[in-house]
């Protein structure tokens, strides 16, 4: 199924200048090139020297579910721009004028000035939704008279990569899991009694949080296939917390750590999905709790806020800059290569519960992660 074409921001539909519609006939009046370009089945752009596309081929067109004879909208137009890209800001200029795309794999390969490739994380509107893609953007730098182009290639990874990611996460976090339980069960076949219901009881609690680990594979992968069931019921904001707090204080990433529930937490009825909320909460927590050093405390909390009840987490650590422009990107992790899942998930699924996650960190004001939904999902 075709996907619908995002709205272009009002910057990129520039003026068609002299300049724009002269450098475009460069590679529209041939039309074996424009052929061999077609067949490609990969986005192709070729971009001037202000990084303006040109001239596209039909792959990109018919991935933004645009007619080839309405090719003439895209002139003028940034890489980001088209693609729908969040950080394509029209108020500040469009693709290249945000902080976050000093970091953009598709930037650095098209300004590299020879011939480069980058993987690009790219989070994308479309459809009213946020949603990642994943890129291998190859630029290669091209002399044509006296002017000098650039010719972009986009090959979409994303689902290479979501399977690379999702197998690293899944099979480091259940061998985890299932190493806990073999040592119990090596500890039973020492044959000794008076430990046997200790050790029954942690064979079930480890047992349970890798079923629950697969649960949360599945969910995520559902999620991104936008075929995750809505299982929606009345809850209780503050009991949630409570239950939350429960579970992860004993859990080993809370150890030397105290989890408080803030005393302002409001008592706020709503409908949701209970799973899928426990893991975006889940999610937030158990980020919070590994950014925070031994002795430190994380706070957790909830409020109203018109017909929204908002979630709230907060502790003393600040993220870095760097950091910030990619946190909820799918891949991005500090922890490591494949660990990315934790942040991305969240944005993914509250989008899923009609919800918004959204973060601050500033020095002496340390980190604080919310998470916002309706109190109705029919409303």
């Amino acid at each position: 199924m075709t996907e619908k074409s995002p709205k272009l921001p009002t910057t990129v539909k520039c003026d068609l200048t002299d300049k724009l519609k002269r450098q475009a006939t460069h590679f529209t009046a041939n039309s074996l090139f424009r052929e061999i370009m077609d067949a490609i089945p990969n986005i192709l752009i070729v971009l001037n020297d202000c990084h303006q596309i040109i001239h596209a081929n039909r792959a990109l067109l018919q991935h933004l579910g645009l007619e080839v004879r309405k090719a003439d909208e895209l002139l003028g137009a940034r890489f980001g721009d088209v693609l729908g890209c969040v950080h394509s800001d029209p108020s500040r200029g469009g693709c290249g004028s945000s902080s976050a795309c000093q970091a953009c794999g598709a930037l650095l390969a098209i300004t590299a000035g020879e011939e480069a490739a980058q993987e690009c994380r790219l989070l994308r509107r479309c459809e009213g939704r946020v949603e990642a893609m994943d890129l291998l953007v190859c630029a290669t730098p091209l002399l044509f008279g006296d002017e000098r182009f650039t010719v972009v290639v986009g090959k979409d990874i994303s689902d290479e990569k979501r399977r690379v990611a999702l197998e690293k996460v899944f099979f480091h976090d259940i061998l985890n899991l299932m190493g806990g339980i073999r040592g119990f069960a090596e500890i039973l076949n020492l044959d000794e009694p008076t430990q046997a219901r200790e050790i029954a009881q942690l064979i079930y609690t480890t047992s349970e949080r890798a079923i629950e680990e697969i649960e949360a594979q599945r969910a995520l992968q559902a999620a991104e296939s936008r075929s995750l069931p809505i299982l929606p019921r009345y809850l209780s904001s503050k009991k949630l917390l409570v239950q939350l707090v429960e579970i992860y204080q004993v859990q080993g990433v809370a150890s030397g750590r105290s989890i408080i529930i803030d005393a302002d937490c409001e008592e706020v009825v709503f409908s949701s999905d209970r799973a899928i909320l426990n893991r975006i909460l889940g999610n937030m927590l158990k980020n919070a709790l590994e950014g925070s050093q031994t002795g430190e405390s994380v706070i957790v909390g909830c409020q109203k806020e018109a017909n929204r009840v908002m979630f709230w987490v907060h502790n003393s650590a600040v993220i870095p800059q760097g950091v910030q422009e990619q946190i909820f990107h799918r891949n991005f992790s500090t922890k490591g290569q494949g660990r990315g899942l934790g942040t991305y998930s969240m944005r993914l699924l509250s989008s899923h519960l009609k919800g918004m996650v959204a973060f601050t960190s500033a020095p002496g004001e340390g980190t604080r992660f919310t998470a916002t939904f309706p109190l109705s999902l029919d409303g």
